[in-house]
């Protein structure tokens, strides 16, 4: 079989292609919908009658990080040198439960060189209030924006507080089960509600559930974590969630980036990324050899006990 992005030495030979399918050369003008692999590789001068098979493939997006519940996480160094206190920032992930009962979960958290629950920048699933919970936290101090998912029941999908967010009331998700969540952070705001905004898919949450300011210093992480899924340092707290496409932005994204990024549900990565030109960098899990791979290399990460998923329709394994 030939190596994945060669072609074959003959016409007899299987071969396996990872290619970006928003690069207008390949797909010639054609976008992300509707390629029929066979025109394209004639587009670049192979062929014709090329015997190709079709396949579905899940937008330009192949893998996914799962947490099964067990000491799962996935952490490293991180070296970009970026004060998240005083610059303006935004994080994206694609999310999915799989709790049959609600629980607890951190989706990424940033830390200091050596991690302590003084000073940590995260995401967090709040699942005794079922809130979702921006914090930046400084020498012990909490700079909090909070949002109850019921209590924004027509953008999240979910009413049951008591149920909270599982498999059984997994809200407003893309056709698998995945949802977009987005912080934007405003460092020139002074109060975290004017500071914070989180989008559920493409949509701001407006009813704010709990704002606390004990007030901020400047932090420079040194450690990022997904999927740590515990409200301190990587522990054995996990619950079962998925995620997929994490990025991280030096700028503030408007809701049209937002809706851009959420793309009517079909989760891509590099194909939707690009456009945003400002530094940035973006996580994703679409190769088995290498399960996360940092596209601009500030990330030094490391899986512990979770494992790489591949999406539905995908025939992918590279």
């Amino acid at each position: 079989m030939a190596n994945p992005g060669q072609l074959p030495n003959n016409t007899s030979e299987d071969m396996s292609l990872r290619f970006d399918i928003g690069d207008s050369s390949f797909v010639n003008g054609a976008g992300s919908t509707n390629i029929i692999l066979g025109a394209c590789y004639e587009n670049l001068g192979y062929g014709p009658n090329l015997n190709i098979k079709e396949s579905y493939w899940y937008g330009a997006n192949t893998g996914y990080y799962v947490n099964d519940g067990v000491n799962d996480y996935i952490s490293g160094a991180w070296s970009r040198s970026y004060d998240l206190t005083n610059n303006d920032w935004s994080m994206v992930c694609w999310v999915k439960t799989d709790q049959s009962t609600k629980a607890n979960g951190v989706f990424w958290s940033f830390g200091a060189s050596t991690p302590t629950s003084a000073n940590r920048v995260y995401l967090q699933y709040n699942s005794t209030f079922n809130r979702l919970v921006a914090n930046l936290r400084t020498n012990s101090q909490n700079f909090i924006r909070a949002f109850a998912l019921h209590d924004n029941s027509g953008v999240t999908g979910i009413t049951n507080s008591g149920t909270g967010w599982v498999t059984s009331q997994r809200g407003n998700t893309n056709s698998e089960g995945w949802t977009m969540l987005t912080v934007t952070y405003d460092a020139s705001q002074t109060t975290p509600t004017a500071a914070f905004k989180i989008y559920w898919n493409a949509s701001e949450l407006t009813v704010q559930a709990a704002a606390s300011n004990q007030g901020r210093t400047a932090f420079t992480p040194g450690t990022m974590t997904l999927m740590d899924l515990s409200d301190s340092l990587p522990t054995s707290n996990n619950a079962e969630f998925s995620i997929d496409e994490w990025k991280y932005f030096e700028t503030i994204l408007s809701s049209t980036n937002v809706s851009t990024l959420y793309n009517s549900g079909t989760i891509r990565n590099n194909s939707n990324f690009s456009p945003i030109t400002v530094t940035q960098t973006q996580v994703s899990f679409d190769r088995a050899s290498e399960p996360a791979d940092d596209v601009a290399g500030y990330w030094s990460p490391t899986i512990t006990g979770g494992v790489r998923g591949v999406h539905q329709g995908t025939s992918l394994n590279i």
